[in-house]
């Protein structure tokens, strides 16, 4: 327990005083929210499954050239600085590794110069078996299933794993955070890693989902990603709120960014 509590300590005791590239991105949905450039927030294309499938529900569907053709012609109108390709149906079919590659292969084709990732494909989202530690066989079981998509990171630009929030527990968090994080740089080998989060809490915990995480968890998160990473995508949505006590954090990290590149 001690350890835990300094580990708690020093993230939220965390500085930002040493200078390196970090980037922040757009990835929120948001009603009514404005521009976010002026803050160093750089704007993202996420395209979701609808784009890719239409109205096609089935799970191993494919998506039609038609639709790979306008997906890559609208992310090169746009012209934003990433673009995420968040294909989730996929990820527990036999073949999925293959489907993802061939994906990436196709939008090559297209446009060979445009930056693409995909949304917590490389490596998949885990939460248990990355608190298991790495010696355990649970933890090692999730490390192979991650390296059947090795071939899917070697192809694209940046790695996006997603870290959202389950539980209030915060020490738990920490650990699934670091070893997803760290899974992700092992398969990214030296990519950027741009890590998902989300100031709510994940919409699978029925008791927490709807709430925002709090401002003190949020920091923590911020800090821990900015030690961690290349940058991170903030995703949500809803009316945007600008008095939200996690913009303000937000707003306050910004700030101590743009002083330490200073």
């Amino acid at each position: 327990m001690f350890k835990v509590l300094l580990i708690l300590l020093n993230i939220l005791c965390m500085d930002i005083s040493s200078a390196k590239e970090f980037k922040v991105f757009d990835g929120m949905m948001h009603k009514g929210k404005p521009d976010l450039s002026e803050y160093g927030i750089e704007p993202t294309n996420i395209v979701y499954e609808y784009y890719f499938f239409d109205k096609n529900k089935k799970q191993d569907a494919s998506p039609s050239l038609t639709s790979l053709r306008k997906i890559v012609w609208d992310a090169k109108k746009k012209k934003t600085a990433i673009t995420i390709l968040d294909i989730e149906r996929w990820v527990s079919l036999v073949d999925a590794p293959e489907r993802y590659l061939k994906v990436v292969n196709q939008f090559r084709w297209f446009d060979p110069k445009l930056k693409i990732g995909f949304y917590a494909v490389v490596p998949s989202r885990d939460y248990w078996r990355a608190t298991k530690g790495s010696k355990s066989k649970e933890y090692k079981e999730w490390q192979i299933q991650n390296d059947k998509f090795q071939e899917v990171g070697d192809n694209v630009d940046y790695i996006c794993p997603s870290i959202y929030t389950f539980y209030d527990y915060q020490p738990g968090w920490i650990k699934y955070a670091e070893e997803n994080i760290k899974e992700a740089k092992r398969l990214a080998k030296g990519k950027p890693v741009y890590v998902f989060l989300w100031p709510m809490y994940h919409e699978s915990n029925k008791e927490l989902q709807g709430k925002f995480i709090p401002v003190d968890f949020w920091k923590l998160q911020l800090d821990l990603v900015y030690r961690l990473a290349d940058g991170v995508i903030i995703w949500g949505g809803g009316s945007w709120d600008e008095s939200a006590e996690w913009w303000k954090v937000t707003q306050q990290f910004l700030i101590d960014i743009k002083k330490s590149n200073n």
